[in-house]
């Protein structure tokens, strides 16, 4: 008897063992984007991703001394018309995160903002 809960108990820690592996992590890509004049870096985060919707967190980052507002504004939603049509979505819902700060890497200002791209099926 002791036996097999022993070997019940080894069964579920090793299940439990790969389960932990196999957790999928978000995948995050980087985007080189060179507009207005300069270069700035796009990363998006892929936390959820499907047929017909995806969930993204997306981080602008430029250096502190060429930021503009207005301009970084324009260039975010550039980037994220662009992606959209890509992509084949048709809407696209944006959530304010955070806005223009100064990041953990000096000299660089961050926004982050969460999109959710949705396709209308008909």
């Amino acid at each position: 008897m002791k036996k097999k809960i022993f070997i019940a108990i080894m069964l579920v820690a090793s299940f439990a063992v790969f389960a932990a592996n196999g957790i999928i992590q978000p995948k995050t890509t980087k985007y080189r984007v060179k507009a207005e004049g300069r270069t700035v870096y796009i990363y998006m985060t892929e936390i959820y991703s499907s047929e017909y919707w995806a969930e993204v967190y997306m981080d602008y980052e430029e250096e502190e001394d060429t930021y503009d507002e207005a301009v970084a504004t324009k260039i975010i939603y550039e980037f994220i018309s662009k992606y959209k049509v890509e992509h084949k979505f048709s809407i696209v819902e944006i959530e304010d995160l955070k806005g223009p700060s100064e990041g953990e890497k000096d000299g660089k200002i961050i926004v982050k903002k969460r999109l959710i791209f949705r396709q209308i099926r008909k």
